[in-house]
């Protein structure tokens, strides 16, 4: 029981523990005058928590629907309860807890983990530091092969077996697309004035930024692509302009 001269982090952390547990304390009574009222707080709290999820993942509510993904979202938020000070780490591992709750026998439930994971890059990208402010980078037209190139702080690549990128972008254009067929997609996600970019890819051209990403020299990545030199340094040209690279 909470003893009478208890301290003020001790009276926090058995609120905090009133409020995310689902049973309330059996000394409820003896510390709040309407023990009922942590039931609203309980609520409210996890009704909180369930907006954030919404909200970072747009797509994925249109392709679920609604209530499969509110039960979805509160299934995880049983499994994970918040335990950061920030929403923002609320819904890191939504999609590998996905992964672990999915169906054996079916396909559609990747498309569903793979389009969790890209709206997390998305937040994580926008949230984080960017290439505003620094200046453009123009590279030599002459091929470098011995060149090694330092990624943006902001470059993500993402690789499904589903159109992921434009089924977020029809969403986040306001449009209801249709679940979508599987087809290879390969993207960059990074941010350019602010905004966040999905730039898709084909095959070598993400196995060779895949490759620089790494630390591999513009040749060496070349090979591992099956591009030649110049065919990627004409690419690498257009993704320093895009602030893909530093």
């Amino acid at each position: 029981m909470l003893s009478s001269d208890a301290d003020l982090a001790t009276v926090q952390r058995w609120f905090q523990a009133a409020i995310i547990d689902e049973i309330p304390p059996a000394d409820a009574a003896q510390v709040i005058h309407e023990p009922r009222r942590l039931d609203v707080y309980r609520k409210g709290y996890r009704a909180r928590l369930l907006t954030s999820l919404r909200n970072t993942h747009p797509a994925l509510r249109h392709a679920l629907g609604e209530q499969l993904f509110d039960a979805f979202a509160l299934d995880y938020l049983e499994s994970h309860p918040s335990r950061s000070y920030t929403l923002f780490r609320l819904s890191e591992a939504f999609a590998d807890h996905l992964a672990a709750t999915r169906p054996d026998d079916r396909e559609w439930p990747d498309f569903i983990i793979d389009l969790a994971r890209l709206e997390r890059t998305f937040m994580e990208v926008y949230e984080g530091p960017g290439v505003e402010g620094e200046p453009d980078r123009d590279l030599p037209v002459e091929p470098d092969a011995a060149a090694v190139l330092e990624p943006a702080s902001c470059l993500r690549l993402v690789h499904s077996r589903f159109p992921i990128g434009d089924f977020l972008g029809e969403v986040r254009r306001g449009e209801q697309p249709s679940l979508p067929a599987p087809a290879p997609s390969r993207l960059a996600v990074s941010r350019r004035d602010y905004v966040v970019t999905l730039t898709p890819l084909d095959a070598p051209r993400y196995a060779a930024l895949e490759a620089l990403v790494g630390g591999a020299p513009v040749g060496a990545a070349a090979d591992a692509a099956g591009l030649d030199v110049a065919e990627l340094w004409t690419a690498v040209r257009g993704w320093a302009a895009q602030g893909l690279l530093a």
